[in-house]
C-alpha cells in the first residue's frame, strides 16, 4: 500500500483512501480492470479493509469529518438498488471511485461520493434502459437531448442543473475507456444548439413547475408568534418534566433488558423466530409473573405513575406513542427556539456541542452566541451564532433529552453532540432525519392554523410559492423557514442592515441574503400600518393638514381658481372665523374633505364620479368642486408647453382625437393662466 495515498488533517482519521500497491495505481485502471481486480476501495476508522469495488455499497463513514454530526446513511452509496448492466455498473463506480480519489484530498468531504451518484445515476439507469453500453455515448448531441428528454421531466430545476454539472465532471476526471466529451464547450452547446448551456439545458428539460424561482416561505407574523409562544410554553413544562422523564426512559430500558434475558432463558427460545420472541418478552413486561415481578419487572403503567407521567402519557396515547410523541414535541420546541433565535441552518442545529452555548462581556452588556460547524459555504469551519439566552435553556433540555442514550449505549459515552443521531428503540433520540421531521407534529398538536389575514400575508411575501395553502389549514413548517423569517425581520424591524446581518447567517455573499430579505420593505410598511401609534400620527398629521389648507382658502386672500375656488372667494369676509379646533371637527365628520392632483384640490375627497378620467379638462372648466391654486396653475402652464410643442411637430396626424382633447386642455390652461397673470405663448392660428 503506498502510504502516500493517506489524509492527515486535524479532525479527520488518518485512513487510506484506497488499495494501491507499487505496481498498480488503480486511478490508471479501466472500469473492467478495476472490476477484475476488485480493490478495497474504503476502509474502516482502524485502516481495516470495508469495501472492495465489487461490493453493492460502498460507506465512508470513517472519512466523516468528526465535527459534522450526520447518520450514518448519509456516508452510504448504495449501489445495490440500481439495475443496469454490468459494463454501466462498471462505469459508475469508477466515477464515484474518481469522484472521491480527486476531490476528497482537497475539501475533506467524505460525501463526495455519494453526491455525484446522486447526480449522474439518472444518466445510467436510462441508458441501460435504452441498451446503451457506455456514459460515452452522450458526447452526441443526439443522445444527450434524447437523454434529458426522457429524465428531465421528472426532476426539479436544481436536480437537473446539479445532474448535469455532475455528468461535466467525468470529463475531467480522465477515467481510462470512459471517453466522454460532453457537446459542451465554453458553456454552450455545439452544433445547432450553441445558444444552450449547460444552465438553459437544465431550463430546458426539468419539470416544468420547478422553473418559477421558489424561494424558502416567510412564516406570517401572526403564526411565527403563536409557534414562538407554544415553542417557549412547552420549553418552560419540559424543565419541570425532564428529570423524571429521563430517569423514565433508562428503568424502562433497564426493564426491556431483564424481560429479553428471561425469555432467552424460557424453553424454545431458540426455534423461536425473533418476532416471536419479542412478542413473548413483551407478554412478560404486559402481565409480569410474581417471579418476575421479584427479578424487577413492572407494567409500562405502573412505571409511568412512579415517576407521575401517567397524564401526560394519556394526553398523547391518541398518537400510538404516549411520553414517545411527547418528548418528540419537547425536541421540536427546543429546534424553534434555537432556529427562531439564531438563523441556523439543520445541519449547524445538528453540529451543535456540550460546549457550544457561550457568552461573551459583562453583566450589563453580555453577548450569547452559539458555536457550531457550517460546511455549505466554506467547506469546513467554526462559526458562532448571535442568539437569545432562552437558546441555552434549550440546548439544556436537548442535552437531557439524549442523557439516557449516552449512559445506557457504550459506543455513545463520549458523543460530543448535543443531539444522538443514531436510531435507538425504547429511547428519545433525534437526528438529522428525524429532528426536523417532528415540527409537522409540533403545528397539528397546537393546531396553529392558517387565517385569512396570515394568508394574505403569506400571498404578500411568498408571491412565488406553488405550495396551496388554504384557510384552517395548518401552516406547513419546514426548518429553514426560521432562517428566512429571521431576515426579513431584522430587516423589517431595522434592527441591523444587510452586512451585519449577512454575517450572522453566514451568507457568502450579501445578494444572497437580500434575497432572503426578499419583501422586507413591504413588511415595514405592513408593520407601519398595523401600528397604532404610527397610525394616530398620521391621523393627527392629517387633521394639520386640512386646518392649513381651509385656512388657505377661507381665511386668507389668497387668489384662487376654478368653480369651488371662485365661490370660496366671493364668500371670504361673510363666513363665519372658524378656530382649529371647530376646523377640526368639519374635517372628521367629513363635512370638509379634500383629494388633490397636480392640477387642483377636489372638495367631493374620495366621491368624486369622475375618477376613471385622465384628462383634467372638465375638472379645470366645469367641476363644481374643484379648487385651483397658483401652484396648480403653474402645472397647467407645464401641460399646455407640452401640448403647444407636441401640436407644432405634427406628428398627431391620425390622432385627431387626441389633438382635440389637446387643444380643449390648452384653451382651459389659457383661461387659468390668465387668471394667474402667467405669461404664456401665444397659439398659432394653424394650431
Amino acid at each position: 500500500m503506498n502510504k502516500a495515498n493517506v489524509v492527515r488533517v486535524p479532525d479527520y482519521i488518518d485512513i487510506p483512501l484506497c488499495e494501491q500497491s507499487d505496481s498498480i495505481d488503480i486511478q490508471k485502471l479501466t472500469p473492467s480492470e478495476l472490476y477484475k481486480l476488485n480493490p478495497v476501495v474504503t476502509y474502516e476508522a482502524n485502516g481495516q479493509p470495508l469495501n472492495r469495488f465489487r461490493d453493492k455499497q460502498w460507506n465512508y463513514k470513517a472519512y466523516a469529518n468528526q465535527n459534522t454530526n450526520r447518520v450514518e446513511a448519509k456516508y452510504i452509496v448504495g449501489f445495490k438498488t440500481l439495475d443496469i448492466s454490468q459494463n454501466l455498473s462498471n462505469e459508475l463506480k469508477a466515477v464515484v471511485l474518481h469522484s472521491f480519489l480527486n476531490e476528497y484530498p482537497k475539501n475533506n468531504n467524505a460525501r463526495v461520493g455519494q453526491i455525484i451518484y446522486e447526480q449522474i445515476s439518472k444518466f445510467f439507469i436510462d441508458l441501460n434502459s435504452r441498451g446503451k453500453p457506455s456514459i460515452a455515448v452522450l458526447s452526441k448531441s443526439l443522445n444527450l437531448i434524447e437523454t434529458l428528454t426522457r429524465i428531465g421531466p421528472q426532476y426539479a430545476l436544481g436536480t437537473m442543473r446539479k445532474s448535469l454539472g455532475g455528468l461535466a465532471k467525468i470529463e475531467k476526471f480522465e477515467i481510462p475507456d470512459i471517453d466522454l466529451v460532453l457537446p459542451i464547450k465554453s458553456g454552450y452547446m455545439l452544433g445547432a444548439d450553441k445558444e444552450r448551456t449547460i444552465e438553459g439545458l437544465a431550463q430546458k428539460y426539468c419539470r416544468f413547475d420547478s422553473k418559477i424561482p421558489k424561494q424558502t416561505l416567510y412564516i406570517p407574523s401572526n403564526i411565527h408568534s403563536k409557534v414562538i409562544n407554544c415553542a417557549v410554553e412547552m420549553l418552560i413544562e419540559a424543565e419541570s418534566n425532564i428529570e423524571r422523564i429521563t430517569n423514565f426512559f433508562v428503568e424502562h430500558w433497564h426493564i426491556h433488558a431483564l424481560s429479553e434475558d428471561i425469555e432467552k432463558g424460557m424453553r424454545n427460545h431458540a426455534s423461536l423466530s425473533k418476532e416471536k420472541q419479542a412478542i413473548r418478552a413483551s407478554g412478560i413486561r404486559r402481565v409480569p409473573s410474581k417471579a418476575n415481578r421479584e427479578a424487577g419487572i413492572v407494567t409500562r403503567s405502573e412505571l409511568l405513575e412512579k415517576y407521575q407521567l401517567k397524564k401526560i402519557d394519556d394526553s398523547y396515547a391518541a398518537s400510538g406513542k404516549g411520553i414517545f410523541y411527547y418528548t418528540g414535541i419537547i425536541a421540536a420546541a427546543c429546534y424553534i427556539i434555537i432556529a427562531s433565535f439564531s438563523g441556523m441552518r439543520e445541519d449547524e442545529v445538528m453540529a451543535l456541542k456540550h460546549d457550544s452555548y457561550k457568552t461573551k462581556g459583562t453583566k450589563k452588556r453580555k453577548i450569547h452566541f452559539l458555536r457550531s460547524y457550517e460546511s455549505k459555504i466554506s467547506g469546513g469551519s467554526f462559526v458562532d451564532y448571535v442568539t437569545s439566552p432562552l437558546s441555552e435553556r434549550a440546548i439544556n433540555i436537548l442535552k437531557k433529552l439524549h442523557t439516557p442514550a449516552r449512559e445506557l449505549i457504550p459506543e455513545l459515552k463520549n458523543d460530543p453532540f448535543i443531539c444522538i443521531t443514531h436510531s435507538l428503540l425504547r429511547l428519545p433520540t433525534y437526528g438529522v432525519t428525524t429532528l426536523t421531521s417532528l415540527l409537522p407534529n409540533f403545528m397539528a398538536h397546537f393546531n396553529i392554523t392558517t387565517t385569512a389575514q396570515d394568508l394574505k400575508e403569506h400571498e404578500l411575501f411568498n408571491p412565488n410559492s406553488t405550495k396551496t395553502i388554504n384557510i384552517g389549514d395548518v401552516w406547513p413548517l419546514s426548518s429553514h423557514q426560521f432562517r428566512r423569517t429571521l431576515i426579513v425581520n431584522f430587516l423589517t424591524h431595522s434592527i441591523t442592515g444587510v452586512t451585519q446581518l449577512k454575517q450572522q447567517v453566514k451568507h457568502m455573499y450579501a445578494f444572497m441574503t437580500e434575497y432572503y430579505g426578499k419583501n422586507a420593505e413591504l413588511a415595514i410598511a405592513l408593520k407601519m400600518s398595523r401600528s397604532r401609534q404610527f397610525m394616530s400620527q398620521l391621523n393627527e398629521e392629517r387633521l394639520d393638514i386640512g386646518v392649513v389648507l381651509y385656512k388657505r382658502f377661507y381665511q386668507s386672500e389668497e387668489h384662487l381658481e376654478g368653480v369651488k375656488g371662485k365661490e370660496i372667494e366671493r364668500q371670504r369676509g361673510l363666513a363665519q372665523q372658524l378656530t382649529d379646533d371647530e376646523i377640526r371637527l368639519l374635517i372628521k365628520t367629513g363635512a370638509f374633505k379634500l383629494t388633490s392632483t397636480i392640477f387642483g384640490y377636489c372638495t367631493k375627497g374620495n366621491l368624486c364620479d369622475k375618477g376613471h378620467i385622465v384628462d383634467p379638462t372638465f375638472c379645470g372648466a366645469r367641476c363644481e368642486t374643484m379648487i385651483i391654486t397658483i401652484d396648480n396653475a403653474l402645472q397647467w402652464e407645464k401641460l399646455y408647453k407640452r401640448n403647444l410643442s407636441l401640436l407644432k411637430s405634427n406628428t398627431m396626424v391620425g390622432f385627431e382625437g387626441a389633438e382635440t382633447m389637446m387643444k380643449s386642455q390648452n384653451a382651459v390652461a389659457i383661461k387659468i393662466m390668465k387668471s394667474f397673470d402667467i405669461k404664456y405663448e401665444l397659439i398659432e392660428a394653424n394650431s
